[in-house]
């Protein structure tokens, strides 16, 4: 019998990992200035890959730059790249803030 439940590389959103809650949130809500870790990635097929490719992988670090005029695009440093997404791109990047990181190891 299937999940009904969306997967984050085999765990449900919000499941214990390694003892762990996970706190996932897409990478759109964070602000510029902002340190982020990455969880994984929402989709498949080229869009995911494309990502993967530029370095979103579990564990690289993202740094919002800044945001357009308009809030679409917002332009990334990854790796030492910059790198812009549309806002809905941003949305399927699903990470956390490295506050909450440290915090969940200290538990």
């Amino acid at each position: 019998m299937k999940s009904k439940g969306k997967h984050l590389h085999g765990h449900h959103r919000g499941q214990q990992r390694h003892g762990r809650r996970q706190h996932s949130r897409n990478l759109r809500q964070y602000r510029a200035g902002d340190t982020v870790e990455v969880e994984g990635i929402q989709g498949s097929g080229a869009f995911r890959r494309r990502l993967i490719e530029m370095g979103f992988i579990p564990g690289a670090r993202v740094r919002v730059k800044k945001y357009a005029p308009l809030k679409d695009p917002v332009e990334f440093v990854i790796k030492g790249y910059h790198v812009s997404l549309r806002r809905e791109e941003a949305e399927k990047v699903l990470v956390r803030s490295l506050h909450e990181t440290a915090s969940d190891e200290d538990e």
